[in-house]
């Protein structure tokens, strides 16, 4: 199933995020970056690098950088295939067990926190991923939160021990509060059914958590930024006081001073000083302008 994701992955989105970043000069966050590298790399270059990938970052990761590459068109073909025969399987099975919905986890242990999103963790998307393969309709329903004693990171194992295991335990530890949830699914066009589970376990298990918000002033936007993010503020409105005093300026020596602007405009153009003038308003106009939110 994980070749399957991957690979529809890859034919679906990774070539137009190439696309994307190539023509708009966008910088992509870590995770695709390594996604990127894995789908433009040589196959032979893989090939070689594949070992040292398995014994540095361990299998897991190994078989997605195996997987995540350029597909043609027979390769898509096949790839295809194994996803319909997939999903038929899945079918026959869940009705074989006159199933009406799973109940599932979401993910190795609690919610991961937001800092952790960009990276590692990102790519445990396995009990979320089988059923956007399926497009069975799923959602989370938060049920309890990390308690206190519950963050050690010996907790966790998974038998692999790898650069994943790792990241996994330092995220288990110091997460006391965060949100523990289950994921329910349902088959396909049973999205109604699945709300409505859902809204019977919120009901039942009644978790809910309202944060203490008080120290949120919410006249002052800027509060939610991060340094860096409020001195490049500060620094765009200094820069549009300058750039708007330059060009405010400049139009008013157009009026006071038109000899300079006289001497560079060209032959073709009628009414030389008449355009100097105009230019001078619309210059002035420009840089007020810069000042209007």
């Amino acid at each position: 199933m994980t070749r399957i994701f991957i690979g529809i992955t890859c034919i679906a989105f990774v070539g137009s995020f190439t696309e994307i970043f190539a023509t708009k000069g966008e910088e992509p966050i870590d995770l695709y970056k390594e996604m990127l590298l894995a789908y433009h790399l040589p196959q032979r270059v893989k090939t070689l690098l594949l070992p040292l990938v398995r014994l540095i970052l361990g299998p897991r990761v190994a078989k997605a950088f195996k997987i995540a590459k350029r597909y043609s068109s027979e390769e898509i073909d096949e790839l295809l295939r194994d996803k319909i025969r997939f999903e038929r399987e899945f079918a026959e099975r869940w009705t074989a067990e006159g199933l009406d919905a799973m109940i599932c986890p979401v993910f190795y242990h609690s919610a991961y926190k937001s800092t952790e999103s960009r990276n590692d963790l990102a790519v445990m998307a396995d009990y979320t991923q089988l059923w956007n393969v399926l497009h069975y309709p799923a959602g989370v329903v938060p049920i309890t939160e990390v308690l206190k004693g519950e963050d050690s990171p010996d907790v966790y194992r998974d038998g692999f021990n790898d650069v994943i295991t790792k990241a996994c335990r330092n995220s288990i530890r110091d997460s006391v509060g965060m949100p523990i949830n289950i994921q329910v699914a349902a088959p396909k066009w049973k999205d109604e059914e699945c709300l409505a589970i859902i809204k019977v376990l919120e009901t039942v298990i009644n978790f809910k958590k309202n944060p203490d918000l008080s120290f949120i002033d919410l006249t002052n936007p800027d509060q939610f930024r991060s340094p860096a993010a409020q001195s490049l503020s500060f620094l765009k409105i200094v820069m549009l006081l300058v750039l708007s005093a330059f060009m405010i300026f400049a139009g008013v020596m157009h009026f006071k001073n038109p000899r300079p602007f006289l001497k560079i405009m060209p032959e073709w153009i009628p009414f030389h000083l008449e355009m100097v003038y105009i230019s001078g308003v619309a210059e002035i106009l420009g840089g007020a302008g810069l000042l209007i939110p």
